[in-house]
């Protein structure tokens, strides 16, 4: 079932005050609570293949992300160049604007010989923001380059893209006992609670793939997917999809999960035994608790202390264990944040009032503040950025799936190829299909067509080169 944020009256003086009202301010709140506990997809990563880059601007990677009216652009990627310091690396990004345009909005450099983490945020000028229309999905590049043609330069993407603000964010009431508050009073939680709700991302993406690989090297570790997400407590889903080709069963493999931080730190926080092949498609699912056992071990190991808001990269990686000639083809990986929806210990269930409740004192009302506190700027903080949704710039994009996990009701999508339409894989091991519209440009797709895809399920996505869902059809 999907919910959605409650329409809140507001308060006027002299208004009689009802369960009705204040019950839409504690709906408000559980929504709220459900988006800083949300699942979300991790965002493309580049392979793990180093492309080499000279001295002119070459895309890295391309992407779209929705715009809402943000004035921020924030980036995260590893770069150096060959030159050992003797030469430039230069790396920009920019937007396709209204004015069928291109505008490189920042542009960095330096001097690195070897990886080195680039992170922050840039505003966008009034000339920038001109070219942005509310509403509308933006293609976003990411470009690289080096001072000389004898120099290779390097630059692997963590993640960029919009981030929203938060403007005038009300002062809070206290609300005490034998004091008739008044309607503003009231209504600083309905203005709180909406600006909150729009301050959330307004999509939930769907994750890229690796190019499908075919391995037969015997105990080497390959790369199923990558990808990036923002930590927040406690958890992360992962799902390895592979099939031992020519039928062969009884065979072994077995998978791994690194988690990996900004200063290069990197530890496996899951790996399986070993697994008999069963000659056909398979699928294993591990949801790990990153805060518990031997997940959490290893990263204190490892020096990774997960900080939330923070951003971290996930790696599914799997080997053949069974010392053969036989193919292995690795279909895809999903990564995706989750959580088991424990709130802070500061958090306090809102009211659920019913008629004749006269209970309306400071405990409760006060207690609306204390939640909105800490979906503002405690443990439960809400975070505001839509990463541009990446794609390889190569060939490799049409050999990949994209996974994403259920939560809003429209899929947009673009096809590799117009006349190509692609598959949604869902249900039990994903075995299940649906086939969606092809066409030119952006399509969309109403997922509450599949009644067997409920709200927080898993799927696939074939023959698109990138997607995302919405409330509401953006188009």
């Amino acid at each position: 079932m999907r919910v959605e944020f409650p329409t809140i009256p507001e308060v006027t003086d002299g208004m009689v005050a009802s369960a009705a009202t204040f019950n839409t301010w504690s709906s408000a709140l559980t929504y709220l609570l459900g988006q800083s506990h949300a699942p979300y997809a991790s965002t493309y990563t580049d392979r793990d293949v180093e492309e080499e880059y000279r001295d002119t601007y070459q895309s890295v990677t391309i992407g779209y992300a929705p715009y809402r009216g943000e004035e921020t652009l924030y980036y995260a990627f590893d770069v150096y160049q060959n030159s050992g310091g003797a030469n430039n690396w230069h790396a920009r990004i920019g937007f396709y604007g209204d004015d069928d345009a291109w505008h490189w909005v920042y542009e960095t450099n330096g001097t690195d010989g070897a990886w080195a983490h680039k992170s922050g945020t840039h505003g966008l000028t009034a000339g920038e923001l001109a070219q942005l229309t509310d509403g509308e999905i933006y293609q976003w590049r990411i470009q690289i380059k080096g001072d000389a043609e004898t120099y290779n330069t390097y630059l692997r993407l963590w993640q960029f893209g919009l981030r929203a603000a938060i403007s005038d964010w009300p002062a809070s009431p206290t609300f005490v006992a034998d004091a008739v508050p008044d309607a503003d009073d009231f209504n600083t939680i309905r203005t709180a609670a909406g600006k909150l709700a729009d301050f959330a991302p307004e999509i939930n993406w769907c994750g890229g793939g690796e190019p499908i690989r075919e391995v037969n090297g015997y105990d080497s570790w390959y790369t199923v997917q990558r990808g990036v997400w923002r930590y927040r407590p406690e958890s992360l889903l992962c799902v390895v999809r592979y099939r031992q080709r020519h039928g062969f069963a009884g065979r072994t493999v077995r998978w791994q999960v690194q988690v990996r931080d900004t200063a290069g730190n990197e530890a496996a926080v899951y790996e399986s035994g070993d697994l008999a092949t069963t000659g056909g498609t398979e699928e294993q699912t591990e949801t790990i608790d990153l805060t518990a056992g031997a997940a959490a071990a290893a990263l204190a190991a490892a020096g990774i202390a997960l900080t939330q808001g923070d951003l971290y990269r996930c790696t599914i990686r799997m080997k053949r264990t069974t010392n053969d000639a036989e193919v292995l083809d690795l279909y895809g990986g999903m990564i995706v944040r989750s959580s088991e929806g424990t709130p802070d210990g500061a958090w306090v269930v809102p009211n659920a009032w019913a008629h004749l409740d006269d209970d309306v004192g400071p405990t409760n009302l006060n207690a609306y503040w204390t939640d909105l506190d800490l979906l503002y700027s405690g443990n439960e903080a809400l975070f505001g950025d839509t990463p541009v949704i990446c794609y390889l710039s190569s060939d490799d994009s049409s050999a990949r799936t994209l996974h994403g996990i259920h939560r809003k009701r429209w899929l947009h999508y673009r096809c590799i190829d117009e006349d190509d339409a692609p598959r949604l894989y869902y249900g039990t091991a994903h075995g299940q299909s649906q086939i969606l519209t092809a066409g030119s440009g952006w399509q969309t797709y109403d997922l509450e067509q599949i009644a067997a895809l409920p709200y927080s399920a898993t799927y696939w996505l074939s023959r698109t080169l990138t997607a995302f869902e919405a409330d509401r059809e953006l188009l």
